[in-house]
C-alpha cells in the first residue's frame, strides 16, 4: 500500500487543473487511479491516509481536470476515474458543505454525461468507509439543482477543450 501511495509522487501533476498539464501526466495519473479501482473501501481509506498533503492536492487537481476531460470527450469511464481520484483526495472529509464544493464539478460532469449523477455518486460513495462521507456523497448525487456557479466554480475554454475553475 505504501508503494502505491508513493507512486503518485512520481506522476508530476503539481499544477492547477486548468493550467497546461501534459498528456503524459494525464495518462500517468489515469493509470495510477485505474490501479486503485479494484481496491476495497477499507484499503482505499488506508491508502488515503498514506498520501502526503501535496499528493492529495495533485490528486484533486487531476480529478477536476479528468471531470472536465470527461465532459468534453463524453467519456463516462473518465468521469468514474475523476470521482475515484476525488474520493481519495478528500479522504474522510465529513463537512457536507466542503464535499459539495469539492464534488460540484464532478456532479456537473456526471449529469451532463448520463443525465443523473446518482448512479456514479453511489458508486463513489461505496469507495469510502466514512459513514458521514458516504451519506453526503449519496445525497449530493441525487440533487438536480447543482450548477457550477452555485458552488463557486465556472467553466472556461471552448466546447472542444473546456475546464472547470474555482472562482474564489
Amino acid at each position: 500500500m505504501r508503494a502505491l501511495a508513493d507512486a503518485v509522487a512520481g506522476v508530476g501533476y503539481g499544477m492547477p487543473a486548468w493550467e497546461s498539464a501534459t498528456t503524459e501526466a494525464d495518462l500517468a495519473m489515469d493509470a495510477w487511479v485505474r490501479s486503485t479501482l479494484e481496491l476495497e473501501a477499507k484499503d482505499l481509506t488506508r491508502l488515503a491516509t498514506l498520501l502526503a498533503p501535496d499528493h492529495r492536492r495533485s490528486l484533486y487537481r487531476y480529478s477536476v481536470r479528468a471531470a472536465s476531460r470527461a465532459t468534453t470527450a463524453h467519456d463516462e469511464d473518465r468521469c468514474r476515474l475523476a470521482l475515484a481520484a476525488a474520493v481519495l483526495a478528500v479522504g474522510a472529509e465529513t463537512d457536507p458543505r466542503d464535499l459539495m464544493v469539492n464534488f460540484a464539478p464532478h456532479h456537473v460532469a456526471c449529469s451532463r454525461l448520463v443525465g443523473s449523477a446518482s448512479r456514479l455518486f453511489d458508486w463513489a460513495a461505496g469507495r469510502t468507509t466514512s459513514v458521514e462521507t458516504r451519506a453526503s456523497l449519496e445525497a449530493f448525487g441525487r440533487r438536480f439543482d447543482v450548477t457550477l456557479q452555485a458552488f463557486s466554480w465556472k467553466e472556461e475554454g471552448s466546447p472542444m477543450q473546456a475546464w472547470y475553475v474555482l472562482t474564489w
